[in-house]
């Protein structure tokens, strides 16, 4: 496996340190708080980049001796840098209203983009793809686990996909929390059958988390790797998530 430098990784250290980050930050993110509709995907972003950069710095221009650890809008397929990872294609669904998007040959797909890349620019480790929204952007979150999972984003170790649900009027209750739950499943599901032959099938850590944040309540939720399935974090609590892992 490449190492954060292109060479070949002796140990792990470089990478866990880096994935301690990572899941630290996407903690942070899955606890703000619920500032009403003017908080969008852009400020968690501007969020998560700003925590990274505290905790590690992992983002320095200004000194050319130092290696950049992060790259957001990382593209996973870039001729003029040499990137030669995933392509991937839209296609327009029912009636042009919903955006679907494939695996596609090099012919004719294009890149995706991951919002968070760290490692090094050619052989990033780490990916991470965040959503936030007043509900489930199921489209959004197939999309997402398509290029975490997809086997030619071959340098990914660790992936992980934070989604932050910010509701008005408290957390999904009865059959709606039930079919949010079904969703986050039919989600993964759909993903692996549209990846096909190109789903990973090596030891990459999968990572994901859902959070719904109302102003008076909240709910975690997790995949749990062992029995392939998203589930609720009964303990209510973030760490509870985390400490699984």
């Amino acid at each position: 496996m490449s190492g954060l430098d292109g060479t070949i990784e002796a140990d792990g250290d470089s990478f866990a340190e880096l994935l301690q980050i990572a899941l630290s930050v996407t903690a942070d993110a899955l606890s703000i708080t619920n500032l009403g509709k003017m908080i969008n995907e852009r400020y968690l972003h501007h969020y998560m980049s700003h925590r990274m950069q505290v905790k590690h710095e992992v983002l320095e221009l200004q000194k050319s001796e130092n290696r950049l650890l992060l790259h957001p809008e990382w593209p996973t397929w870039k001729k003029s840098t040499g990137l030669k990872y995933g392509q991937y294609k839209c296609r327009k669904a029912e009636a042009k209203k919903t955006k679907k998007y494939f695996p596609a040959n090099q012919v004719k797909g294009g890149a995706g983009f991951i919002d968070f890349a760290l490692g090094s620019y050619n052989f990033p480790v780490i990916a991470i793809e965040v959503t936030t929204k007043s509900g489930w952007g199921h489209e959004e979150v197939v999309y997402d686990l398509m290029k975490l999972l997809d086997a030619r984003n071959r340098t990914f170790k660790a992936v992980i996909s934070c989604n932050v649900i910010l509701r008005e009027l408290g957390v999904a209750k009865g059959g709606h929390k039930v079919h949010l739950n079904n969703r986050m499943n039919e989600a993964f599901a759909e993903a692996k059958k549209r990846l096909g032959n190109y789903l990973c099938k090596d030891s990459r850590m999968i990572y994901f988390f859902t959070s719904e944040i109302s102003p008076t309540d909240s709910r975690h939720w997790h995949y749990d790797c062992k029995k392939e399935v998203v589930v609720e974090n009964l303990q209510g609590e973030l760490a509870g998530i985390f400490a699984e892992k």
